[in-house]
């Protein structure tokens, strides 16, 4: 399996009721992640589902993809029984890897805790494995929030392939690349960071956008990220800049609405995730609580930063609250 590329997100659909998962808006959902050019899509397992549904969502999704797109899913964090569970099952349908998390209400003591129940969970599972780093839930007194020390020492595992890098701090940024250069793929999770692609893919041979909202930047007929990442890692410095430079003003529209705070008060806003999708092409629908709600400021804003790189956006926000396929597409 080879990380690269670009690699979106894909938030589970349910029809109306919120009762049950709309299996025909996830198979819209990834055949919108193909038709942007992305190379593997994450499935957000966390996002309200019970176990059983975990399972289906990644069954759904890896029958649509086919072989036209790699399907990863995060590591629910309701325990790691679970998450032991859920990954089997996963690699049996035929998903490609995993981002490790951290279960609730779990503080573990240091380094060596860490290490044995991630390894126990690697021995459970062939399913290949990606470590984050970030702040994804660990103790601040491990690492500032990222294990080093532990992430290392899994690092020799053969099914960890890759670390996602999800915070814009240089200093995290260059430590993932001192520790993890040469032994595993490094993604880049996070916008913030574009701007330091050429060098990363230069001096580092860094060619995976691991996954985030990448949908917020592009759409299938204008898929900036894609062709920025492909420049960058062909070494066309000139037409990656123009590109960086065509979604600036974008990025100062996004910035100031907000839109890139992918949590609130450690809450991740999915609803806020499907509507940018869903602005351009994706199935959109409301999901299941406890969820955040889509200000009219951020609708306005993410309009408008599509229209600011000439991309209309879809406007019919009553089909978002559905769903385009239970509206009817």
């Amino acid at each position: 399996m080879s990380l690269s590329g670009v690699q979106n997100i894909t938030v589970p659909s349910f029809e109306p009721t919120l009762r049950r998962l709309d299996e025909d808006g996830i198979r819209w959902d990834v055949r919108q992640a193909i038709a942007h050019g992305f190379s593997a899509t994450l499935l957000a397992l966390n996002a309200g589902l019970a176990p059983a549904e975990m399972q289906r969502f990644v069954e759904v999704a890896v029958e649509e993809a086919s072989d036209a797109l790699q399907i990863g899913i995060e590591m629910p964090i309701d325990s790691f029984a679970t998450a032991r569970d859920v990954l089997t099952a996963a690699d049996r349908a035929g998903a490609t890897h995993a981002v490790l998390g951290v279960p609730q209400g779990w503080q573990p003591a240091g380094e060596d805790e860490i290490v044995a129940a991630y390894t126990e969970l690697a021995d459970a599972s062939p399913l290949r494995l990606v470590l984050p780093v970030g702040q994804v839930g660990f103790p601040e007194h491990i690492g500032g929030g990222v294990p080093w020390g532990a992430w290392t020492r899994l690092a020799e595992l053969d099914v960890v392939r890759g670390v996602h890098v999800t915070s814009w701090m240089p200093q995290i940024l260059f430590a993932a690349l001192q520790m993890f250069h040469g032994r595993l793929e490094i993604g880049i999770g996070t916008p913030a960071l574009l701007g330091a692609m050429p060098l990363l893919a230069r001096e580092y041979g860094v060619r995976w956008l691991s996954a985030a909202q990448w949908e917020m930047w592009q759409s299938p007929d204008e898929p900036y990220i894609v062709r920025f990442l492909e420049h960058t890692v062909a070494g066309r410095k000139q037409e990656a800049l123009d590109i960086h430079w065509r979604l600036a003003p974008a990025r100062g529209i996004a910035h100031g609405a907000g839109l890139l705070d992918s949590e609130l008060d450690g809450m991740p806003h999915w609803p806020l995730a499907k509507y940018v999708s869903w602005s351009v092409g994706g199935n959109g629908g409301v999901t299941r609580e406890p969820a955040l709600h889509v200000r009219p400021h951020q609708l306005h804003s993410r309009q408008a930063m599509l229209r600011a790189i000439g991309i209309e956006p879809r406007t019919d926000e009553d089909e978002f609250l559905v769903g385009r396929v239970a509206d009817g597409g």
